[in-house]
């Protein structure tokens, strides 16, 4: 499939390269960054490169250019994307690491909706920090306080872990708040847990940014439901006075009529397929058989309304 392998690239970070220079090109490049910093993330399998990773690093340099900067914000983004896809490795554990390569005293607020969960990326963040590699490339850069819950560095930069319906956020703010899975998949038919992640994005969250213009909010999941945080956060987007929030999304199957966000990425997706490698045919295959519901949701980014109307 020649097709494929023009998108899809396994990722070469063994080339050998002097700190110094290895820590210019990654400041300057999240996706440099990504690449090469991969292996330091504990756990992690190998890397196979496909083109949705690279939306995914260039969305969030794009918008962190502006905070480096000091600049008010154009817009907040969600991300849409099935599980399985590298977007928690890359937005919830790396992006942190990079942003202090670039602006050490960043402080983070990272949400999931479970604290399992929300430790384990803030621990493999950490690993990376405190890596042989991370430290070579980035000699200035140490932590002076280390918990899963909460970590410092030598700058004042900061991350502190919150979950949905247990441990919030409050008397802190941050620079950057990275909402990874607000509702467990489990639970998503009940309404007390859709109406507690409504409100933490409507009314939790955006009183704990350092500066209301300027810090970054970034939500990213696979659809779940008609009203998950998602809908949420793109309708509090609509709202006139608003700041508007960047909508990626992208479905693991291209279908008429299902939509893909920028839409000119409708044009990188191979034989229907978003990622081949990581979701080939006979893996969409599979997921689709465990009903229509749970497929167009997680899958095809498209959940439906009761009564099956979109």
């Amino acid at each position: 499939m020649p097709e494929v392998l023009d998108q899809i690239a396994f990722a070469d970070s063994s080339q050998d390269y002097e700190p110094q220079i290895l820590a210019n090109l990654c400041r300057n490049s999240f996706e440099d960054f990504v690449r090469h910093f991969w292996q330091c993330i504990p756990g992690v399998g190998k890397l196979l490169w496909n083109w949705h990773l690279s939306v995914f690093c260039q969305e969030m340099q794009n918008a962190a250019e502006r905070v480096f900067r000091g600049e008010p914000r154009e817009y907040d983004l969600v991300f849409n994307v099935p599980f399985g896809t590298s977007k928690s490795s890359i937005i919830s554990i790396l992006f942190q690491a990079w942003v202090w390569t670039r602006m050490p005293e960043a402080r983070f607020i990272c949400a999931t909706y479970t604290q399992a969960l929300v430790l384990d990326l803030s621990s493999k963040a950490m690993k990376v920090i405190t890596s042989e590699k991370y430290i070579e490339c980035f000699p200035g850069i140490s932590l002076v306080k280390e918990s899963e819950a909460y970590f410092m560095n030598n700058h004042g930069g900061c991350r502190l872990t919150s979950t949905v319906g247990g441990k919030t956020p409050i008397g802190f703010h941050a620079t950057f708040i990275l909402l990874d899975d607000l509702i467990d998949p489990q639970g998503v038919h009940s309404e007390a847990e859709l109406d507690t992640a409504s409100r933490f994005v409507t009314e939790v969250i955006p009183s704990r940014k350092t500066d209301r213009l300027v810090s970054l909010t970034v939500l990213v999941m696979q659809r779940l439901h008609y009203l998950d945080p998602t809908a949420v956060m793109v309708m509090e987007g609509e709202k006139e006075g608003a700041i508007p929030v960047r909508h990626v999304c992208l479905p693991g199957e291209l279908l008429d009529g299902i939509p893909v966000s920028p839409s000119e990425l409708r044009e990188r997706y191979v034989d229907g397929m978003l990622d081949p490698i990581r979701w080939p045919r006979k893996i969409l295959n599979e997921n689709r058989a465990k009903g229509e519901k749970f497929y167009n949701a997680q899958v095809r980014q498209q959940p439906v309304a009761p009564g099956g109307s979109m």
